[in-house]
């Protein structure tokens, strides 16, 4: 019983993650695009990731944060 709870904590955690990361990864890639970047390959690289990641969760939300000061720094740069 304990080993199908853990399992599914794990199952939930990893698809929050996802969640959260398709978000941020989507805002981003609305800036990126609007700076002149291919969609297809920022497509391209964020399915990459998450087949990569495989259920890593710490590595997803490394990632995630990643994303996040990229966001940042984009609007940093744009109140200048």
């Amino acid at each position: 019983m304990y080993t199908t709870y853990k399992w599914y904590k794990q199952k939930t955690l990893w698809e929050n993650s996802v969640v959260m990361f398709n978000e941020i990864s989507n805002e981003v890639r609305d800036i990126l695009v609007e700076q002149g970047m291919d969609p297809a390959a920022y497509d391209m690289a964020v399915g990459n990731i998450l087949a990569a990641a495989k259920g890593n969760v710490k590595l997803l939300d490394a990632l995630q944060d990643y994303l996040v000061l990229i966001e940042k720094a984009n609007s940093q740069g744009v109140k200048r």
